[in-house]
Parts: C-alpha cells; sequence; structure tokens
C-alpha cells in the first residue's frame, strides 16, 4: 500500500488521543521519549517534519500523541513500492501500580 494512504488512514486514528506531532525519525528507529513526565506532553525528539513527503521516502515519520506516560504512535516509512509501519501504545504505571 503506498504511504500516503497509510499516512491518511492513520493522522486521524492518532488524532484521537490529542494533537498530532508529524516528528522526523533518525537513524531508522523511534524516539522513545520515556520517562517519568505524567502528564507532559509527548515531543519530536529529532524535530518536527516539515516536509511529510521528503521525510516518509528518507528515514520515515512518527505520528505521535499523548503525554510522555500515555503515548499513542505510527511510524511510517516507504519502501519500495510498499509502507513499512509500526502501530505503538508506550504507557507508564506510577510505581507499584499495574497497568
Amino acid at each position: 500500500m503506498p504511504w500516503p494512504k497509510v499516512f491518511e488512514f492513520y493522522a486521524p486514528q492518532v488524532k484521537k488521543y490529542g494533537a498530532v506531532l508529524n516528528c522526523r525519525v533518525q537513524g531508522g528507529s523511534h524516539s522513545g521519549n520515556y520517562g517519568r513526565s505524567g502528564d507532559s506532553p509527548t515531543i519530536c525528539e529529532h524535530g518536527e517534519a516539515t516536509d511529510i513527503t521528503a521525510a516518509l521516502n528518507g528515514e520515515g515519520i512518527e505520528l505521535k500523541s499523548g503525554t510522555k506516560d500515555d503515548q499513542h504512535m505510527v511510524v511510517i516509512k516507504s519502501q519500495g513500492s510498499g509502507t513499512q509501519y509500526v502501530l505503538l501504545k508506550v504507557q507508564h504505571g506510577k510505581r507499584g501500580e499495574s497497568i
């Protein structure tokens, strides 16, 4: 499936959890942004992608929303005639609390 269709499908899905950041991917891995910052909004560790097409044809893009302790991410990268994508939910509990 071409990346524009994957991007167009998942962007509104991620938006259900808050404002969506279009983050650049560096080094072929997603940015963790993990920590004990609770309700602080998630951030782009490698900067925001201003050119979506260039980012997707390069190392990829992360669609991120939520807080640092409750993140929703989709990592998308163009791969040949198809698209590689990964869905992630990162949730931290407080010490002694089960998730």
